[in-house]
């Protein structure tokens, strides 16, 4: 991204900024929280 833009390329270096923006916002639903000994099915 940062590289486009120092060539001038602001459109693609947008284009890449919004891709990187759904990325990370599909990894922050991923998160797992680990769950207490108490509440795990055996």
């Amino acid at each position: 991204m940062l590289e486009a833009s120092d060539n001038l390329e602001f459109e693609r270096a947008g284009a890449l900024r919004d891709r990187l923006k759904a990325i990370e916002k599909v990894y922050e639903g991923q998160n797992v929280v680990g769950l207490g000994r108490e509440e795990l099915d055996v």
